[in-house]
């Protein structure tokens, strides 16, 4: 995950239970994840989606929805 930040030192991401706090970098913060035995989104049949959320020690936070086709 990625986030272009202003005015913070660090971002706190979230995912599945799991939790990284990155440090803010030329305007961004970077974390990576790993999806175990992911959940694949199939169009109407199955149309799972995840949900990441960024959040700034200000208590602002952002969340985005993403499926997974392939893995």
């Amino acid at each position: 995950m990625e986030a272009a930040v202003v005015g913070a030192q660090s971002v706190a991401f979230a995912l599945e239970g799991q939790s990284i706090t990155a440090p803010v970098e030329t305007a961004t913060a970077k974390a990576v994840f790993t999806l175990h035995d992911a959940h694949l989104w199939d169009g109407v049949d199955d149309p799972f989606l995840y949900i990441v959320s960024a959040k700034l020690g200000n208590g602002e936070e952002t969340s985005a929805r993403f499926g997974c086709r392939e893995i």
